[in-house]
């Protein structure tokens, strides 16, 4: 039985091995190597002290914590309704509608929010972008907040109300703690994301759309400098780990606070 059940997962090894493992180690070969040959941290030290590509990281997660939080503010409430207040046979509707979008291809996404705003007035640049990833990523801060909120009981809520707390009381002393877990790994989710996105901040940001996505998209097809751009993308590959790390450490705490 046991051999069995090792064999199905002998596709999944594979296909990680093949495209994801190994264009990993290519990436780290790369980023510890240069032209002339031998190993050396020259292209991870180029990165570090330079002034530009420290700019580029700070406006990339600039630009990715006000996704998040933007995300977080409009997904929320939309959570809220679906989870408590809608009709219990319109919420398979109401999230299909949500997702529907998204089923359409990311770049032709990205294009039809172009031609959407011209006529508005709106012109690419900083306020564009963030629109454009507010939408483009909506549905995965939308999902674990709506599965978050799915396992508190509405009673908790009415209990609440019953006993005098307002709502601003139940939102920032019940619902958010109970679901915290979910605002982390939305958050976390959407913040990754928005800090490594290349296509959004190019159709959309215009002079003001330079990321660090972009910075690794010139670094290989612009300058062919496949060292340093492979350097640059271990860096944001470690950080999105960090960042998984942290947010796995955060949700237990918050688990065993709400446990006690």
């Amino acid at each position: 039985m046991k051999r069995g059940v090792r064999a199905y997962f002998v596709p999944a090894v594979v296909f990680l091995a093949v495209f994801f493992y190994l264009p990993f180690a290519i990436l780290l070969l790369y980023s510890i190597t240069v032209p002339e040959g031998g190993f050396t941290l020259t292209n991870y030290i180029d990165i570090f002290i330079s002034r530009f590509y420290l700019q580029v990281m700070g406006y990339s997660i600039l630009i990715a914590v006000l996704t998040t939080f933007f995300t977080l503010v409009v997904a929320y409430p939309v959570a809220y309704y679906i989870v408590f207040k809608a009709p219990q046979s319109v919420k398979p509707v109401i999230i299909t509608l949500m997702i529907a979008p998204f089923w359409i291809d990311f770049l032709l996404r990205a294009y039809s929010i172009k031609v959407l705003i011209e006529p508005l007035g709106m012109r690419e640049g900083f306020t564009t972008l963030v629109y454009g990833m507010v939408y483009d990523f909506f549905p995965f801060m939308l999902l674990p907040l709506y599965a978050g909120m799915s396992s508190v009981p509405p009673s908790l809520l009415l209990s609440a109300r019953v006993y005098g707390a307002g709502g601003f009381h139940i939102l920032t002393r019940v619902l958010i703690p109970l679901t915290s877990s979910s605002v982390l790994a939305g958050s976390l989710l959407v913040f990754l994301m928005s800090f490594t996105e290349f296509v959004i901040p190019a159709l959309l940001g215009g002079v003001e759309g330079y990321t660090i996505g972009y910075a690794v998209y010139d670094l290989f097809f612009k300058y062919r400098d496949i060292y340093r751009g492979s350097a640059l993308s271990i860096i944001l590959s470690l950080g999105a780990l960090l960042g998984a790390i942290m947010l796995s450490r955060r949700v237990k705490i918050v688990q065993k606070m709400l446990s006690e």
